[in-house]
């Protein structure tokens, strides 16, 4: 491969080209894996609420059901005995979805662009559910967060509808410059340093589609900044056409 500097206009343009093309090939398959994520995860969340609605509603009956009998009269009353218990665990079940929210939100950094505001998350990694990590034992995980799981899988479902959404409106030229840029520099890059080299509008939208796009790293404990991984940073080189 030949290399080449950033004020060679045509060869940076042909380098554009070729990783455009790539992001294009690439692109369908990472938006067709968030939407079958997105497929996957919807149903599972109605059938979790569901049917952790009906558990709670079954053990809501089995406590108040002996007592209440004596109040109730007749079939009508244990009807509307039941209904009432299977009421009570659906909406507990639905008032956990703002609950998780809320409490598996990530603080989010906004960075002021000429396009407009870009919204970074926290890189503190957050705990997997019921998954053993650093920052989460089995012994972190009660009944509230298995209650919660439906809850769970809601907010998976929509972060992976959010990341098709992101991805299929970028613009495939715009992300291939941004990916070169950073290639090149080999290091982390403050998002106002890529917007100086980029001068482009339209930067915070691309910098949004890439923060689902893998091998892309950001960085917020001090000031937002973004790199490549050495997978990526070496393919792209190879699509641009230069040594890595």
């Amino acid at each position: 491969m030949t290399d080449y500097n950033l004020k060679d206009w045509q060869a940076l343009e042909r380098a554009e080209r070729n990783v455009a093309l790539w992001l294009k090939e690439r692109l369908g398959g990472e938006v067709r894996g968030h939407l079958i994520a997105t497929a996957v995860l919807a149903p599972l969340t109605i059938l979790t609420t569901l049917g952790t609605a009906f558990g709670l509603g079954v053990l809501a009956l089995a406590v108040v059901g002996r007592p209440m009998r004596h109040a109730t009269r007749g079939v009508e009353g244990m009807e509307m005995l039941w209904l009432g218990c299977m009421a009570l665990g659906l909406l507990l079940v639905l008032a956990g979805f703002p609950y998780q929210y809320m409490r598996w939100r990530k603080r989010q950094t906004v960075v002021s662009l000429h396009g407009g505001g870009l919204q970074v998350d926290d890189d503190r990694h957050r705990p997997v559910f019921l998954v053993p990590t650093a920052d989460a034992q089995e012994s972190d995980w009660d009944f509230t967060d298995i209650l919660l799981f439906p809850a769970t899988l809601g907010g998976m479902a929509t972060q992976h509808l959010m990341a098709a959404r992101q991805l299929a409106a970028c613009n495939q030229a715009l992300m291939a410059k941004v990916l070169i840029t950073l290639a090149h520099a080999g290091r982390r890059m403050t998002v106002h340093d890529v917007e100086v080299a980029i001068g482009d509008a339209r930067l915070p939208a691309a910098l949004a589609a890439l923060r689902h796009w893998p091998g892309v790293l950001w960085w917020t404990r001090d000031t937002v900044s973004v790199s490549l991984n050495d997978d990526l940073r070496a393919e792209i080189a190879r699509q641009g056409g230069w040594r890595s």
